[in-house]
């Protein structure tokens, strides 16, 4: 799957983005379906998540490390673990 390797960030991200989004709507019919669209998009992203978790394993899963600003050695760095992925 595509979203495989960032599918955490997906997670974390599309309710923020959606948020933006709906800021700039202006009216409230399409505020309403904007916002529901992207929660179900989320619930569908963290359902596939929770599909492919593998509770056998006791290391994080679904880890994404990326460095943000080298100069700080400053990184973004997402992993799941078996207490935070019913969360």
């Amino acid at each position: 799957m595509i979203l495989d390797n960032a599918l955490l960030s997906w997670i974390v991200w599309l309710p923020i983005l959606g948020g933006g989004m709906v800021l700039f709507v202006n009216n409230d019919t399409m505020a309403r379906p904007l916002s529901l669209l992207i929660a179900i998009a989320t619930l569908i992203l963290s359902i596939i998540l929770y599909h492919d978790f593998d509770s056998s394993k006791v290391t994080m899963q679904f880890v994404e490390q990326l460095s943000w600003i080298p100069i700080y050695q400053i990184q973004y760095y997402l992993g799941v673990d078996g207490f935070s992925v019913p969360l």
